[in-house]
């Protein structure tokens, strides 16, 4: 066959049958070989462009990690490693995943999806107050155990540290003042958990104080999350013996001049992009998040979680969610009641569905429903929203004073607690 035949019999191969090449970003692809510019253009078709299928194939990853495929987590396997660094390249946020491969043990705010499988301690050269202030800051800089603290290190160094047994001794003086009992609730919450997961907590960060996971809702998912993400709230009544440290406590040993040029050589100040304010000094800032946060490292992997609900419902609630924000609110105290509750929700809201409440109503009485049962309703389901925070966000010595009784729920009919206009 001579080079004119070839060539002919080459082009007559039909366009649609050549291998396609797909754009970076614009939804085309065209024949493989194709010369840049109109031609490319023109015998350019629909299909999906190569970031998408990255996207697509990114997505598969934490499946594939729980499912075993990737191995077991922890610093030594470089395959779920570089997994996670895709995962957390793809989607611009270090999600449960990087944690798995970064820190194996369950952390504050962060599902712990992997389980401790190396005791190694990686920071015997750094004092508690620099541990503290590294594992403060380091979860949000690097992918590497040498460079952040996991908490099970940090949580090894507190129960031999003399001066942390002290501030607990310290901390159980204050419980007996606020009337606890043999246990203390204490708030967390988690981004895309697994239920299977939350059961299997061990060593966690949590807050003391609603007020504390009130700030960490929003600290931790401004700019850190999107609404198809799910951030689940759960409530922990821990022992007293199973607190292992509370930061507000050891804050005043973590000093610009014992702490910072440490946590600086060990590569542990986060560089969290253009969008958030640089850190350059760690001590105040880490001092800044234990004052806001409330953070205590509790024990409990012999108890398991009061997962925060919807009103009226058994589904999970999630704050990253219209009606969710309005959970920070009541966590931090900023609702109190019904009239505040009004005040923070305008007059242009209702929980009632205006358009099938009346017809569910309809359904069940054999009557229409009145502009005036209407309101009726919708306050009672306001009252029973207040209700349903205020008991939740309640540690448990004060429920009883503050809710001044049980709580008597109206018979849940209709799309309650639905947010319309």
């Amino acid at each position: 066959m001579d080079r004119m035949e070839a060539r002919d019999k080459a082009d007559a191969v039909p366009v649609d049958t050549l291998p396609r090449t797909k754009f970076t970003i614009l939804p085309l692809s065209y024949p493989e070989g194709t010369p840049k510019g109109i031609e490319r253009l023109l015998q350019s078709r629909l299909d999906t462009p190569k970031i998408l299928d990255s996207l697509l194939d990114t997505a598969q990853i934490p499946g594939r990690a729980l499912r075993g495929e990737l191995g077991e987590g922890g610093i030594d396997n470089p395959e779920l490693i570089e997994a996670a660094r895709k995962f957390s390249f793809d989607f611009g946020v270090l999600p449960a995943l990087a944690n798995l491969a970064t820190k194996p043990a369950s952390n504050v705010l962060r599902t712990g999806i992997g389980k401790v499988t190396d005791k190694k301690n990686f920071h015997d050269d750094m004092s508690t107050e620099e541990l503290i202030t590294g594992y403060i800051l380091a979860p949000a800089v690097t992918k590497k155990r040498e460079n952040n603290v996991g908490i099970d290190e940090l949580a090894a160094r507190l129960k031999k540290d003399s001066e942390v047994q002290k501030q607990n001794t310290k901390l159980n003086e204050k419980l007996d003042e606020e009337g606890y009992g043999e246990t203390v609730s204490v708030f967390r919450m988690i981004k895309n958990p697994f239920k299977e997961d939350i059961k299997k907590e061990e060593i966690v960060s949590a807050s003391l104080s609603s007020e504390g996971l009130g700030n960490n809702l929003n600290f931790f998912t401004t700019g850190k999350a999107s609404m198809d993400d799910k951030v689940t709230i759960l409530k922990y009544e821990v022992p007293r013996e199973d607190i292992i440290g509370y930061f507000p406590f050891m804050k005043d040993k973590i000093k610009q001049n014992t702490v910072n040029k440490k946590v600086k050589e060990k590569g542990m100040v986060p560089d969290l992009g253009s969008r958030f304010e640089r850190i350059t000094n760690p001590s105040k800032s880490a001092k800044e998040l234990i004052e806001k946060q409330d953070e205590i490292i509790v024990d409990v992997s012999k108890i398991e979680p009061e997962v925060l609900k919807r009103p009226f419902s058994n589904e999970d609630f999630n704050y990253m969610t219209m009606e969710g924000r309005m959970a920070e609110d009541f966590a931090k105290k900023e609702i109190k009641d019904v009239e505040g509750f009004n005040l923070r929700m305008g007059s242009n809201y209702t929980f009632l569905n205006p358009v099938t409440f009346p017809q569910r109503y309809k359904e069940k009485f054999g009557q229409d429903l009145t502009p005036e049962k209407f309101r009726e309703i919708e306050n009672e389901s306001r009252q029973g929203i207040v209700d349903h925070f205020t008991s939740f966000f309640t540690p448990k010595k004060q429920i009883k004073k503050a809710m001044g009784g049980d709580v008597s729920l109206r018979d849940g009919i209709g799309d309650i607690f639905r947010v319309y206009m």
